[in-house]
């Protein structure tokens, strides 16, 4: 092999990496066909293609996982092929210098996967010129906002797995640290979220499937669904950051000792860093199927702080196997490290597991708060928005009683979420669900001032808007029929629901709730549906539907 004229760029070597990947390129082009333009070009006159056109927005979860998964393999495939040890004590005996060997690496992979996007972005816009579409709304905006968001996952994905095959000496910790770093904003919020939902009792889980965060890029757009300003400056930042990673893994190789490459890392001082990472990963696993699997987890917190003792001893010592590629680590030195880790932990627990701030009980006071979102299966299954003094103190009321309600979570027959807006722009949300006794014993007669409060009724039935309206029929918890009202009907029955909930006791409107027989169903658009759960106790609601010649129909 000659010296290359370019020091950044080796014709040969070149050569060789396309001759030998050519097979990533061809599989992320096959990869964009099948998840994007086959399914939009297939479903370009339907219905269905409105979904298709969101995917382009940036909410696609499994598209975006396979294309950075791509990302990854193919920064670990071309970064291995000459940063292992044969391969490099082979190379570095050829008259090629490191930079050429980083550099024409780095182009070969980025015009593996851009010639691809690029390609499939071409197509998209001639989709969107061309193809008639139901909702005509592939645009060229549309398409140049999904390469941008494309670029951002493939910048990222394959500039910190760069940056990670540099560290580390061989294949396996390559791999290990380049998903870690991939998943590390899912690992930062995730882990410590699940922690305080699980033993702190109201604190809502992860609103977001868990699945969605398995890659830092998805994390991002669960806070941002659609591309707004916003979305443009974390997709700027994340770009950012991978050409940075880029350029700082090349300042280390350039620095890497030979015979260094082919350990598990390659600075000794970054072994700690290793094995603090895989303990985490371990333990961090034992500690999900943990609390995935224990419905009265807030009950096990001692189980819970000596099972975490335990599965970080054995990641700790797994983590330290690796990283020194011995089995000899049972060591005083290594101990000491590992009770500091314990020491870490232990904090944790004591804040997260323990609660010694009293998170629990935190309730803010009527005059901090701007407004309040209130919704329960006792409001219409919708959120109620409060923000007159008087009906903040009831849900005050309410949300002070369920807390000295006995905590089952086996018996959840009825849910309340409660979310308080600050005036300071912070929200506190709590969200409970209680047994049909403690709703006897504690709630009832809160919810029942709720239902004669003026400003609370206005607002749940302001909230009722014509589109459509249903009265389920349930037969043995099944639905057994359904009568659809005219919209002629729909301010008298509004009138008589709502005279309903103001006069019956709230054992009869628990009654109907827990039985179910009958639903009025309000849909105001295709996301948001009110239920109101009616029986033949509700006179007004019952006359109001013999007058207008539905009372047959609904009560068989």
């Amino acid at each position: 092999m000659m010296m290359s004229k370019n020091s950044y760029f080796n014709k040969t070597f070149f050569k060789n990496l396309m001759k030998r990947f050519w097979i990533i390129g061809l599989g992320m082009m096959v990869s964009y066909v099948l998840l994007y333009l086959y399914p939009i070009y297939q479903g370009a006159s339907s219905e269905g293609y409105q979904y298709y056109a969101a995917y382009l927005k940036g909410s696609y979860f499994i598209g975006n996982l396979i294309i950075s998964t791509i990302a990854i393999l193919t920064s670990v495939a071309l970064l291995y092929f000459y940063h292992n040890r044969t391969a490099s004590t082979i190379i570095h005996s050829m008259p090629i210098k490191r930079s050429e060997l980083y550099w024409t690496s780095f182009i070969a992979g980025m015009i593996l996967m851009f010639v691809p996007l690029i390609l499939t972005t071409g197509i998209l816009i001639f989709y969107g010129k061309t193809i008639p579409l139901y909702y005509r709304e592939l645009s060229i905006n549309h398409c140049l906002s999904w390469f941008l968001i494309q670029s951002a996952i493939i910048f990222f994905a394959y500039g910190i797995t760069q940056f990670c095959g540099i560290i580390t000496g061989n294949l396996y910790t390559h791999c290990i640290l380049g998903i870690f770093f991939n998943s590390l904003p899912w690992l930062s919020s995730q882990f410590f979220t699940i922690l305080k939902s699980a033993f702190t009792y109201g604190v809502e889980e992860p609103s977001v499937a868990f699945e969605n965060y398995s890659t830092a890029f998805n994390y991002v757009l669960n806070l941002e669904k659609w591309l707004t300003l916003r979305t443009l400056a974390y997709l700027t930042i994340y770009i950012a950051i991978g050409i940075s990673l880029v350029f700082i893994a090349y300042f280390i190789y350039k620095r890497v000792k030979l015979e260094y490459i082919g350990s598990s890392v390659v600075f000794d001082r970054l072994k700690d860093i290793v094995v603090i990472i895989g303990t985490l990963v371990l333990s961090s696993f034992v500690t999900f199927l943990f609390i995935s699997n224990e419905t009265s987890i807030h009950t096990m917190r001692i189980t819970f702080v000596i099972i975490g003792i335990i599965d970080s001893f054995i990641g700790y010592y797994i983590s330290r196997m690796i990283a020194d590629m011995t089995l000899y680590v049972f060591n005083k030195k290594n101990f000491k490290k590992f009770i500091i880790y314990l020491v870490v932990f232990s904090l944790m627990c004591v804040f997260f597991v323990f609660d010694i701030t009293d998170e629990e009980n935190k309730i803010p006071k009527t005059g901090t708060v701007s407004y309040v979102t209130f919704s329960s299966d006792y409001s219409g299954n919708q959120d109620v928005k409060l923000n007159d003094s008087d009906t903040i103190d009831i849900i005050h009321d309410i949300h002070k009683d369920i807390l000295k309600a006995p905590h089952n979570s086996n018996d959840s027959s009825h849910y309340f979420n409660i979310t308080y807006h600050l005036v300071d722009g912070k929200t506190l949300t709590r969200s409970y669900n209680i047994s049909q006794d403690c709703f006897d014993k504690y709630v009832k007669d809160d919810m029942k001032s709720l239902y004669t409060n003026v400003s609370y009724m206005n607002q749940i039935f302001r909230n009722m808007h014509w589109v459509e309206v249903s009265v389920m029929n349930y037969k043995d918890d099944t639905m057994d029929d359904t009568v659809y009202l005219k919209e002629d009907d729909f301010r008298g029955l509004k009138y008589a629901l709502r005279k309903d909930y103001e006069t019956l006791s709230m054992d009869t409107i628990s009654d109907a709730i827990n039985n179910y027989n009958y639903s009025i169903e309000v849909i105001n658009d295709a996301d948001y549906v009110l239920t109101f759960y009616i029986n033949k106790d509700f006179e007004n609601t019952v006359t109001y539907f013999k007058k207008t010649g539905y009372y047959r129909k609904i009560f068989k």
